[in-house]
């Protein structure tokens, strides 16, 4: 009897000792386990809004310097032949040979970016579809150059020289030319069509800033009149493209597309504007660079530690028009998607 007694004071407490040490330590493995499980996921986490914002910054990237950067060049380049042509006496680009010499500079600014070959570099950046100035009696003068498959692909293709003459306060009659691919000189007479280049989109726009400006020197407001009255590089509305190289028939339906514009004044503000230039990109090319970046995020999530297969059914990359003050009809607009 006694040696039970003494079993039971001896090993019972050590049994129950043990009993409670083991189950601390179950506590605290399966607390461990829990705040590495926790730290894994919030490192993966981590480095997946890492990944995903890499992409954003990527897709940031690609299109300000595929899209954006480009037009703004050719609007700078023709805009400053213009300033300089207008600096001699008699350049009102009322005579064809003025015109046509300003669409042969906008021809070697669109064919410097068409066939440069160092890309990803700032003189290489993008392709504009088409540049050209509009004056405020319809005149025109610019060019184009049309992809092999319009639509399809950037490959080059064809040329255009564009011009129209004046016919201030009703349609002019735009003709449009083949151009050399190597020197740009006026070829072959392509197409005409009745045009009104002070009713489109990219001459609206500027039309439009012109008209905020004239509204706020009313308010006699000083900051906000000098802040109006400066000129301002502006986008088009998106609106429905017909390639300058069709004709006044053509059933290609057109392509949905911004221009970047920029106005003519030269007094330096809005109370002179005379005309626009304007280079015109297409959405098709916006959704093409966000397909770029959708690929290279694919290409990035398969690896480890996600090995997570991006798929067209379960991920896009898209942009959405978030502000548009000037048009707000447009707020909402789709730009491009990765999927189109």
């Amino acid at each position: 009897v006694i040696m039970l007694v003494a079993f039971i004071l001896v090993f019972v407490p050590l049994a129950l000792f043990s009993l409670d040490t083991q189950r601390a330590t179950f506590r605290n493995y399966a607390h461990s386990v829990a705040t590495q499980k926790e730290l894994i996921s919030s490192i993966v986490l981590n480095a997946t809004q890492w990944v995903l914002l890499e992409a954003s910054k990527s897709v940031e990237q690609a299109v300000f310097v595929g899209i954006v950067e480009p037009p703004d060049r050719a609007v700078d380049t023709l805009t400053g032949a213009i300033r300089m042509s207008r600096s001699r006496d008699g350049w009102d680009f009322t005579s064809a040979l003025q015109r046509r010499g300003l669409a042969h500079r906008a021809w070697e600014e669109l064919n410097n970016q068409w066939t440069c070959t160092q890309l990803n570099n700032n003189l290489c950046s993008g392709r504009a579809l088409s540049l050209y100035a509009a004056l405020d009696e319809e005149e025109i003068m610019g060019a184009a150059f049309r992809p092999s498959y319009w639509a399809q692909t950037l490959a080059k293709e064809a040329p255009f020289l564009l011009d129209a003459p004046a016919s201030k306060g009703r349609s002019t009659n735009l003709s449009v030319y083949e151009a050399h691919p190597q020197h740009g000189a006026r070829g072959e007479f392509f197409v005409s069509r009745p045009i009104r280049p002070t009713q489109m989109p990219f001459y609206l726009t500027q039309v439009k800033l012109a008209q905020k400006a004239m509204l706020a020197s009313a308010t006699g407001n000083i900051a906000e009149m000098r802040a109006e009255a400066k000129l301002k590089k502006m986008w088009s509305p998106v609106y429905l493209f017909h390639p300058w190289w069709e004709g006044e028939n053509a059933s290609s339906g057109g392509q949905l597309a911004l221009s970047w514009t920029t106005p003519l004044a030269m007094c330096g503000n809005y109370s002179c504007v005379d005309g626009v230039v304007a280079a015109d990109t297409t959405l098709d090319l916006v959704s093409y660079e966000l397909a770029l970046a959708w690929y290279r995020l694919q290409s990035n999530l398969l690896g480890a530690p996600w090995s997570f297969e991006l798929s067209e059914q379960n991920s896009s990359i898209f942009i959405v028009k978030q502000m548009a003050p000037m048009f707000p009809e447009q707020e909402g607009l789709l730009i491009g998607a990765s999927d189109f």
